[in-house]
Parts: structure tokens; C-alpha cells; sequence
């Protein structure tokens, strides 16, 4: 059996090339290279580093998002990911949630044409490690779904 050909050899990796999924796997190294600092630096237990660090991959956010026409799912996970920091309202990442952070942005890079389906089983992985993933509106939505309100009661007089 054939082993699969590197994605750098497919796809030199460089951020600020015009072509998407070149510039895209450029930025997706950064990142990787970042959360991993952030990883180190929290088992270390140096947390204002380590959220420095995870700062610096969220702003790397918006300039992977524009290059969303790799595909649906590369643009789902990446989505995912950008309302996860929002949802966190300021509060660092745990050690759990940065090295699933990790794992998935370590996937995508490996296979930046993610197939929707795929993608949708990253984004549950985040969500496993409790960071939100949808913007707020939608969660509150959806939990006023789940949870109906109760019918008042009259009141007695």
C-alpha cells in the first residue's frame, strides 16, 4: 500500500500567497505553531502565557476564514472555532480545550478539503470539550426550544 503524499509537497505552504489553500496552509502552521506554544505553556501552569499565545492563533482567525472556498467544511471547522473564542468572553482556554484546539487544526491542515460530514465531526469534538460553537443567539434559541416555558399560573386573589 502506497503511502499518502505529504500536504506540503502537494501544496507549499505560504500566507500570504494569493491562491487559498496555499496561503491557508501557511496560516494553518502559524497556528499550529502557536497553540502548541499555548499547550506548553499551560501544562507549565504559566496561564497568562499560554492565553497569549491562543490569542495571538484567534486573530489569525479572520484572514482563514477568507480563504472559505476551499471548501464547506474547512469553512464550518474554522467558523466553529472563531465563535468558540467569542463564546469565551475573555476566559482562557484549558489545557483540554487547547489540545483539542490543536488536534483539529492539526486535521484540517493534513486535509484542508474536509468533507462537510467530517467537518461536523470536528466541530462536535469542540463542543465535547465544552466550548460553545455556535454564535450566542442561536444556543439561546436553542435552549429555549429544549427547555419550553411554562404555561403562568393565574393568580389568586
Amino acid at each position: 500500500m502506497a503511502l499518502p503524499i505529504e500536504i506540503d509537497k502537494l501544496y507549499p505552504a505560504d500566507k500570504d500567497s494569493k491562491a487559498d489553500v496555499i496561503a491557508a496552509l501557511g496560516l494553518l502552521a502559524e497556528a499550529i505553531g502557536l497553540l502548541e506554544k499555548a499547550r506548553a505553556a499551560a501544562r507549565n501552569k504559566e496561564a497568562i502565557e499560554a492565553d497569549r499565545y491562543s490569542q495571538r492563533f484567534q486573530v489569525l482567525l479572520p484572514d482563514l476564514f477568507r480563504r472559505r472556498k476551499i471548501g464547506d467544511g474547512y469553512g464550518a471547522i474554522i467558523n466553529s472555532l472563531h465563535f468558540a473564542f467569542i463564546n469565551q468572553r475573555g476566559k482562557p482556554l484549558t489545557l483540554d480545550q487547547l489540545t483539542t484546539v490543536w488536534r483539529v487544526v492539526k486535521e484540517l491542515r493534513n486535509g484542508p478539503f474536509v468533507p462537510f460530514e467530517q467537518a461536523l465531526r470536528s466541530v462536535a469534538e469542540l463542543e465535547d470539550c465544552h466550548l460553545q460553537v455556535y454564535p450566542a443567539t442561536i444556543s439561546e434559541l436553542i435552549e429555549e426550544i429544549e427547555e419550553p416555558e411554562k404555561p403562568e399560573e393565574p393568580e389568586d386573589e
